[in-house]
């Protein structure tokens, strides 16, 4: 608290996290919605010029103070924020958010099978990994972790599970028991990718308290091997022969360089502010969305770097809430893709009654 004469004095202890501050009425206590545990949804409360705090109110979930009117009427709102899953095809959109924390993982090149991650209070904090084909069928539950990449057959999912430290798995998504997998001197996995001949997956990731690359990694076949140098770990897309890889570097130059890691070429024209989606089926072309919203997506010609508008994502026009477009997949014939949002709705409150214990 600052007075007029003398210096800042504390009023309340360290909190996880604080949003909103209010003086009462009668100016004898500062009021403000806060938690002592990251996390944990806001609560209210109040704190005397002497420093000793009293709980207000608590709500299921958070709780974010705005103003205090001087009849003693309380301004509050109750935010809700929510990881969604949305999939389209021939303009046509799907929500298939499992619960409230869903997050779209990887999508088959045929656009018929779609990875989840389903990482709210269903599955707690080991998260679940759900296989669901975008048919409309119910989601199968595969097992515990967070889902990376479907094999091109569909037969198996890399995920992790976290812990002290990340464990990678192979699940089957069909019968069949987890079969544990050792991506040592790996630490941290941002992405997986895998080729299509099912038996590499390119992975973006570092070794401990090292700057991300990329690698390449053969289950049963010995360590990952680095690909590009540190620093150098871009949101990649493998070409359907698994010859070519594509991304587009931080000067917004859109390269493309052989899966050895070795020759590459830039393609004509400029792509800032834009990331690699995939491949279309031919390998002519790539898909290339935009980070702001709308999510514009473009077909690119390889050769000649020129660029067609493809579709806008999300197709059913501007979300009540939405944040941000995360993750997209194209199927390879463009005509599918899925992707995960978040959104942020509030609902506002005035609040009378509330009164000093």
């Amino acid at each position: 608290m600052l007075e007029k004469d003398g210096p800042p004095r504390e009023l309340s202890g360290d909190w996880a996290s604080t949003r909103g501050l209010a003086w009462a009425p009668d100016g004898s206590e500062v009021w403000f919605t806060a938690t002592q545990t990251s996390g944990v949804g806001t609560a209210l409360f109040a704190v005397d010029l002497r420093g000793t705090t009293r709980l207000v109110d608590r709500i299921a979930g958070r709780m974010v103070l705005h103003d205090i009117s001087n009849d003693g009427t309380v301004l509050v709102d109750h935010p809700v924020t929510r990881m969604g899953v949305a999939f389209g095809r021939a303009g046509e959109e799907r929500d298939f958010t499992l619960a409230n924390a869903s997050f779209m993982a990887d999508l088959s090149h045929d656009g018929r099978m779609m990875l989840i991650s389903e990482e709210g209070q269903l599955e707690g904090p080991t998260y679940g990994a759900y296989l669901r084909t975008t048919d409309g069928a119910p989601p199968v539950r595969l097992g515990d972790g967070h889902p990376l990449a479907l094999s091109p057959d569909g037969k198996q999912v890399l995920v992790v599970r976290y812990g002290e430290r990340m464990e990678f798995f192979l699940l089957p998504t069909g019968a069949g028991e987890p079969r544990p997998v050792s991506l040592a001197p790996v630490a941290t996995v941002i992405a997986a990718h895998w080729f299509p001949d099912g038996k590499r997956l390119l992975l973006h990731a570092s070794q401990e308290g090292r700057p991300a690359r990329l690698w390449v990694f053969e289950p049963g076949a010995g360590a990952p091997r680095p690909l590009t140098a540190e620093g150098t770990g871009l949101k990649t897309a493998i070409s359907p022969d698994g010859a070519w890889l594509a991304a587009v570097d931080a000067s917004g130059s859109l390269r493309v360089f052989s899966a050895t890691g070795d020759a590459q070429r830039v393609v004509p024209g400029a792509f800032p502010g834009q990331l690699v989606v995939g491949w279309d089926a031919s390998g002519a072309a790539l898909y290339l969305r935009s980070v702001s919203l709308p999510v514009q997506v473009s077909r690119v010609d390889v050769k000649t770097g020129t660029s067609v508008p493809h579709l806008t994502v999300p197709a059913r026009g501007t979300l009540p809430g939405l944040v941000s477009v995360m993750t997209l997949a194209i199927s390879a014939d463009g005509n599918a893709y899925a992707y995960s949002y978040s959104e942020a709705l509030s609902q506002l409150y005035l609040v009378e009654g509330f009164a000093k214990d």
